[in-house]
């Protein structure tokens, strides 16, 4: 019998720490190939030619949780703040790991909207039921950059073995 001190117990199991790693991200999909972004204390930059017309980004994480999804086991969701610069506007970006190893699974896809982008509400991620929530605010007809959205949403996605897909998004 395996304890949890037992040597093929704890092969299984990594103490990741996510807001000391290297990252892959996209600046919500700025660039479309994921560059390496260093995070130490949950915040980091990113320079160079691939990440666009930008000096840098400036990345910080805003949030992490962890939970369990069918299919995939424990999980972590790392919801990152990305501030291109210079500029004066930044983006989300929701990834999801195995909490196992720290590899990667997906990320929630780009919120497809004109104008300007939605914000997920930190604080509200969370896995529940076999899903990924998070409550996200839409730009409505009158808001502008300065005041921001003022659109509450519920957003939820699923794993469908390949990526994550949304499958509801209801007005609060």
């Amino acid at each position: 019998m395996q304890t949890l001190s037992s040597p093929a117990v704890q092969s299984d199991r990594v103490n990741v720490d996510w807001n000391n790693r290297i990252y892959r991200l996209t600046c919500d999909d700025i660039v479309s190939t994921a560059v390496p972004v260093t995070v130490r204390n949950g915040r980091g930059t990113a320079r160079g030619g691939a990440i666009g017309d930008y000096d840098r980004w400036d990345v910080r994480i805003q949030q992490i949780a962890q939970g369990t999804l069918p299919r995939l086991g424990n999980v972590a969701a790392v919801l990152f703040s990305c501030s291109p610069q210079p500029s004066n506007f930044y983006v989300q970006e929701l990834r999801i790991y195995r909490t196992t190893d720290g590899r990667e699974v997906g990320r929630t896809p780009t919120f497809q909207v004109a104008g300007l982008s939605p914000k997920y509400q930190p604080k509200t991620v969370r896995f529940s039921n076999g899903h990924l929530l998070a409550d996200v605010k839409f730009y409505g007809p009158g808001d502008s950059h300065a005041s921001g959205p003022s659109i509450l949403r519920h957003v939820t996605w699923g794993w469908n073995g390949r990526e994550f897909v949304k499958q509801s998004e209801v007005d609060a």
